[in-house]
């Protein structure tokens, strides 16, 4: 970023960047646009994951697990550095339809994320296939935040 780049740009910049991971579903690009105090704000709980590493734990994981994941609506706050994505993906033979809600900071780091997921079907198998995949590790994530 240079002097000239304005909140505008920045912003402009990050969400291209995480439209980019997400549509390679290159994970290893995440930490970069993660703030070390990220928030992820999980549909399935109310004790966030913080910090970089667990956030790029769990949206790895979930990266993973979801199949024919689209956003395809998108709902900007440029003054508030924020975005809502609307998205659908299917988890084993299950639809689901969710909402990514994005704060980036001042600097475009992903600051905070927090999603939500319908139908409750859907919900529960992603909360499982996590657990499989990553539930200590996440369990650990958590308690280490509180």
């Amino acid at each position: 970023m240079t002097q000239t780049d304005t909140q505008a740009d920045i912003f402009e910049n990050a969400l291209a960047q995480w439209h980019e991971i997400v549509a390679e579903r290159d994970m290893a690009k995440l930490s970069a646009l993660t703030h070390a105090n990220a928030a992820l704000r999980s549909p399935s709980g109310i004790t966030p994951y913080m910090g970089s590493a667990a956030v790029v734990l769990a949206l790895s994981t979930v990266i993973q697990i979801f199949d024919d994941f689209t956003y395809y609506r998108e709902f900007r706050d440029l003054e508030a550095n924020s975005v809502a994505l609307e998205f659908s993906a299917k988890i084993d033979d299950l639809d689901l339809k969710g909402v990514d809600l994005i704060r980036f900071d001042e600097t475009g780091k992903l600051i905070e994320l927090e999603v939500m997921i319908r139908p409750l079907s859907a919900l529960k198998r992603l909360e499982q296939r996590m657990g499989e995949a990553v539930g200590a590790m996440i369990a650990k994530a958590k308690k280490t935040s509180s």
